[in-house]
């Protein structure tokens, strides 16, 4: 969705959708708008590039937003403050979203912001680098590194000894098969080559 004058994508008193893997760039409007008690959806893997607003929640609660690309966008993020804390800005795994404008450092080395957080307000855990499905370790590639990350995890779960769970990349809580497949099907991709 590029170009438009009203923008991305628009939810108005709707519930319990999942929106996943778009592009909204380009739009006068918000790449994505959640409105009018649109509650418990899920918005993630979307890239939401250089609209005039990124995305806006109000009067919606319970929603969960994470693993998204919000870059260059005039307006990351809008909403009355109280309707933007009602929402969740990471997978429960300390990840959150990718944002252009955060200049926090990444004080373990682990792809993930430790301070001025939360950013914006809402973001505990705001990626350094886009987010790209399989890349475990955040490097901004998946390659040889995150196949061996998932590979000596693999058949562990919370609590085990080989544990990761950013190797636990559809969130069931079992390193498997599931995960191996989702490294494999984005092998050697980069963030600039979801670009058009």
């Amino acid at each position: 969705m590029s170009s438009n004058t009203l923008g991305g994508i628009q939810l108005g008193g709707s519930n319990d959708n999942w929106i996943i893997r778009n592009v909204m760039s380009n739009n006068t409007g918000y790449g994505v708008e959640i409105v009018d008690f649109s509650n418990d959806n899920v918005i993630r893997q979307n890239d939401i590039i250089g609209d005039t607003g990124g995305i806006s929640l109000d009067e919606s609660s319970g929603n969960s937003l994470y693993h998204n690309n919000f870059v260059d966008n005039v307006y990351q993020v809008a909403g009355v403050d109280f309707w933007l804390q009602e929402n969740t800005w990471d997978n429960g795994r300390e990840e959150g979203n990718y944002w252009s404008d955060y200049a926090g450092k990444d004080l373990k080395g682990d792809g993930i912001g430790d301070t001025g957080i939360p950013h914006l307000g809402v973001d505990y855990y705001p990626l350094m680098i886009p987010y790209i499905l399989g890349d475990v370790n955040h490097d901004g590639t998946v390659n040889i590194i995150d196949v061996a990350i998932v590979a000596w995890s693999f058949n562990s779960y919370p609590g085990h000894s080989r544990w990761n769970l950013h190797a636990d990349l559809n969130g069931d809580s079992s390193i498997n098969i599931l995960d191996i497949a989702m490294v494999a099907s984005n092998f050697e991709k980069k963030w600039e080559s979801f670009q058009n």
